[in-house]
């Protein structure tokens, strides 16, 4: 240091949150001020195709697990058009589903179901079940299946010719 020279010190708090990324604050203890680095963290993402359903009618299920950190907001679930999803496997009547934040600021692993359950035969249906957070990288769950209007009816027949030896 040098005499009669002014020096200009900044203090910052610094730390590293929970995904081991470090958070500066630039104005440390100033309304306690929080940064966060949240990430939604899905067990898949796509489920097995659910086949042929009729119209007005449900697949059975199948399920991934959903959970988050340092989130800033709850995860909201949302099924698309010809989709059903429930946290007890009975209960198929709410979408989307939200998934509130504890005071750690996560949501703990949560499992999702997953039914078909066209209205209409639309036939083909390749969408997403959307996993999202305030500033978190949305968690997409590829879902499809067939929707038809009626089970095939007619049955498959083979006609084999003579066999004959060498």
């Amino acid at each position: 240091l040098t005499a009669n020279t002014t020096y200009h010190i900044a203090v910052y708090e610094y730390n590293n949150n929970s995904a081991g990324v470090p958070n500066y604050y630039t104005t440390a203890g100033v309304n306690n001020q929080i940064t966060y680095n949240p990430i939604i963290t899905t067990s898949v993402s796509s489920l097995t195709a659910f086949g042929n359903v009729i119209a007005g009618a449900n697949s059975s299920s199948q399920n991934y697990t959903v959970e988050g950190i340092e989130l800033s907001s709850s995860i909201t679930v949302a099924a698309p058009s010809g989709f059903a999803i429930s946290l007890d496997d009975a209960d198929y009547s709410i979408n989307p589903i939200v998934l509130t934040r504890n005071g750690s600021d996560a949501v703990a692993t949560t499992t999702i179901y997953v039914r078909f359950s066209p209205a209409s035969a639309n036939g083909a249906n390749s969408v997403n079940v959307t996993n999202t957070a305030t500033n978190a990288t949305t968690k997409n769950i590829a879902v499809s299946g067939n929707a038809l209007s009626a089970e095939p009816t007619t049955n498959g027949s083979i006609t084999f010719g003579a066999v004959t030896s060498n």
